[in-house]
C-alpha cells in the first residue's frame, strides 16, 4: 500500500517528530510504501523559541523518505500540495494531528483530496492547549469533517471527537506504542558515570518539554518531604524549561532543596536519552492535565517504574502499586508513593512487572488498528 504520512519529522525535535518517525518505520516493515511529508513552516515568525525547535544535533534515520513540503500559514502553498498529493496517487493519507497550527493546513489539504482516497487522522490530543490561537480553534470541526475516520490514543480523545463529529464516523482506539528507537538500556553505575552522576544517589527522572501543565512545581515540592530528605535520593530534571527557570528554581530555594535536584535544561538528544532513564530508578510525570503521555511509553521501553497522576489516560490504565504509582496531581501523595517506593525497595519487583506489562504496547498493534480502520472506510467509499 502506498501511505502518505504528513506531519512533524526531522529536520523537526521532540517525541511527536520521533513519533512519527518510528510509525513510519513500522508501516514500512509491514511492506508498505511509505512517505513523510514534514513541514517547510511550522511556526509563525510571531512564535516564541522557534529557533529551539529543530534538531541540530542527531541525523534522519537512515531509510526514511521525509519531504519538507507542508507549509502551515500559506494556504495557496496547501493547494499546490494538494495537487500534488492528489497526483501521486497514494492508497492512504494519515494526518498525524498533535497542535492547532497544522488544523487550518490539514482541512485544505484534506479537503481536496476527499475523494481520491482514504484520509485517516492519527490523534494524539483534540482539545488545544491553553493560550491557543481563536481563530485556529475554529478550524478543528472543519478538519474533522473532512477525514474518513479516526485514530485516537486516548479515550478523553475518543470523547471529544464524538462531541464534535456529529457524523459518528468510525473512531477506533489505540494506545500510545513504546518508544523504542532510543535504543538500549546501560548498566545503571555506568549510566551515572557517563552522566557524571554521583552513584551513591539513587535518581527520580523528570523528563521532556516542561509545561505547567506537567506538575514539575508539584514533585519540587514533594522533594521538600522530610522522609525524602532523609533518603539518598535526588531529582532529575531534564528537559528544556523555557524561559521558566526562575520560577521553578523559586521553589527549590524555598525549601532548600538546591542539594536535592539537578536540573538538566536542554534538549537532550535521541543517543543520550538512554542514559537518563538507565541511571534513574524511577520515572515521575505528576502531570496536572495531560490527554496521554509518550514519557510513559520510554519510560516502559527502558523497564523503568512510573509514578504518574490519574489525570492521564496512561494513570487509569497501568497497573497501580505493580508497575507504579497511580495518584492524585496533589504533593502529599507524590511524598508518599517516593517514599514507599525507595524505603520499601520496590524497584527489583516493579521492573519485572514492567517487562511484563510492556508487551501490550508493540507497534503492530497500532499499526493493525491502522489496517482495520482503512479496511473499514474503503468498503464504504
Amino acid at each position: 500500500m502506498k501511505i502518505l504520512l504528513i506531519g512533524k519529522s526531522f529536520p523537526y525535535k521532540g517525541g511527536i517528530a520521533a513519533f512519527n518517525e518510528r510509525l513510519a518505520m513500522e508501516l514500512m516493515s509491514e511492506g508498505n510504501d511509505v512517505t513523510i511529508y514534514t513541514y517547510s513552516l511550522f511556526y509563525s515568525f510571531l512564535s516564541k523559541y522557534t529557533s529551539n525547535r529543530f534538531n541540530n544535533n542527531d541525523i534522519p534515520i537512515k531509510g526514511l523518505h521525509i519531504e519538507e513540503k507542508i507549509d502551515n500559514y500559506n494556504p495557496f502553498e496547501a493547494e499546490r500540495i494538494s495537487i500534488e498529493i492528489k497526483r501521486a496517487k497514494f492508497d492512504l493519507i494519515i494526518y498525524c494531528y498533535s497542535d492547532v497550527a497544522s488544523v487550518g493546513c490539514f482541512t485544505l489539504i484534506a479537503k481536496n483530496n476527499k475523494q481520491s482516497t482514504v484520509q485517516l487522522a492519527l490523534l494524539h490530543q483534540i482539545k488545544p492547549e491553553k493560550g491557543s490561537c481563536t481563530f485556529q480553534k475554529m478550524f478543528i470541526p472543519s478538519m474533522l469533517s473532512q477525514m474518513d475516520g479516526f485514530v485516537a490514543m486516548s479515550q478523553k480523545v475518543i470523547e471529544n471527537v464524538k462531541s464534535i463529529d456529529k457524523k459518528n464516523k468510525p473512531t477506533l482506539f489505540s494506545p500510545h506504542p513504546i518508544y523504542d528507537l532510543f535504543g538500549k538500556g546501560t548498566d545503571k553505575k555506568l549510566a551515572m558515570l557517563q552522566l557524571g552522576l554521583n552513584a551513591n544517589y539513587q535518581y527520580v527522572l523528570f523528563f521532556g518539554a516542561i509545561k505547567e501543565s506537567k506538575g514539575l512545581d508539584l514533585l519540587i515540592e514533594a522533594f521538600a518531604d522530610n522522609r525524602l530528605r532523609g533518603l539518598p535520593v535526588k531529582l532529575l530534571v531534564v528537559g528544556d524549561l523555557k524561559n521558566n527557570q526562575d520560577y521553578y528554581f523559586d521553589i527549590m530555594y524555598e525549601y532548600r532543596l538546591k542539594n536535592n535536584i539537578i536540573f538538566v535544561d536542554e534538549y537532550v538528544p535521541n543517543n543520550v536519552v538512554s542514559l537518563y532513564f538507565s541511571a534513574s530508578s524511577i520515572v515521575a510525570q505528576p502531570y496536572k492535565e495531560v490527554n496521554q503521555s509518550g514519557i510513559l511509553q520510554v519510560a516502559y521501553h527502558f523497564d523503568k517504574p512510573i509514578l504518574i497522576t490519574n489525570v492521564a489516560d496512561g494513570g487509569n490504565s497501568i497497573p497501580n502499586k505493580k508497575v507504579g504509582y497511580v495518584i492524585n496531581p496533589n504533593v502529599t501523595e507524590i511524598a508518599d508513593a517516593l517514599f514507599d517506593f525507595f524505603d520499601q525497595k520496590r524497584e527489583t519487583e516493579m521492573v519485572d512487572n514492567v517487562k511484563i506489562e510492556k508487551k501490550k504496547y508493540a507497534w503492530s498493534n497500532m499499526t493493525n488498528i491502522i489496517s482495520e480502520l482503512y479496511n473499514d472506510v474503503k468498503k464504504q467509499k
